[in-house]
């Protein structure tokens, strides 16, 4: 194993975090009313993320860090263009919600995200279209019919 470095710090970190809200989930009232305790769902979002985390922390002991970025600030962006890429569509994303709406909106974020990270052919725009089209719509239809939940819908449209 090599020593530690920037990764392995930062995934005992994420682990021991989500150990502490894990611990916290046992601190919450349960409501008399209702069929499930409130902590269920995020007690099985934090074990997903515990799982994730200790991949990435075995992975960081064994394999060494990711490759270091250049030093220079062109370099920097370069390195890490496509999580910027990601970050600033999800911020354009929720900026245009409340006027576009979720469904369309996330349908333009999905396909938007795709066609930013993979490739500019017209076959894989028509791919990136249909998944985009596919997976936001089919999340929209259960969460609106199936849980009743009440998703934006947009200033624009009213869909």
């Amino acid at each position: 194993m090599r020593p530690l470095n920037r990764d392995s710090i930062v995934a005992t970190v994420l682990l021991i975090a989500g150990g502490v809200l894990f611990w916290d989930t046992f601190q919450w009232r349960r409501t008399p009313y209702a069929t499930m305790a409130s902590s269920v769902w995020p007690r099985f979002v934090l074990i997903v993320f515990f799982a994730l985390c200790a991949v990435y922390l075995v992975r960081s002991l064994v394999k060494g860090a990711a490759g270091e970025s250049k030093a220079t600030f062109l370099g920097w962006l370069t390195y890490y263009r496509n999580p910027l890429w990601c970050y600033g569509l999800f911020f354009l994303f929720l900026v245009t919600l409340p006027y576009l709406g979720m469904l369309i909106g996330g349908i333009l974020f999905v396909w938007a995200v795709q066609a930013v990270v993979g490739e500019w052919t017209v076959r894989a725009q028509l791919r990136h279209a249909t998944i985009a089209i596919a997976s936001v719509g089919f999340m929209w239809l259960v969460f609106t019919y199936a849980l009743d939940v009440i998703l934006p819908a947009g200033s624009l449209f009213h869909i």
